[in-house]
């Protein structure tokens, strides 16, 4: 059997972190908590998409600061968890416990 060792010389220090997937940001890709996903799906049929993202934002409070996965990136996303929820005929509400 053979074996082969590989070894990477460089300077660590100098590596950047490149963009996530075709971001044309240099912030790295993080994602949002499935359980904040699920609150956007329970409201709705409360309000507008940009309604739900100022109100889930809102409750957040710092804490959105400190860890953005505890907030919705922006209001287009919460638009497409509405979208989705239309999609699927309303099958959001089974997950909902208000």
């Amino acid at each position: 059997m053979r074996r082969i060792i590989i070894q990477y010389v460089g300077d660590d220090a100098t590596a950047v972190p490149l963009p996530h997937g075709n971001s044309h940001t240099a912030q790295p890709f993080v994602r949002t908590c499935l359980s904040v996903l699920a609150t956007v799906r329970c409201q709705v049929d409360s309000a507008a998409p940009n309604v739900i993202y100022k109100k889930v934002v809102a409750a957040a409070g710092v804490e959105a600061e400190l860890q953005p996965v505890a907030v919705p990136h922006n209001w287009k996303q919460v638009q497409n968890v509405v979208q989705v929820s239309d999609r699927d005929n309303g099958c959001h509400m089974m997950l909902c416990t208000t």
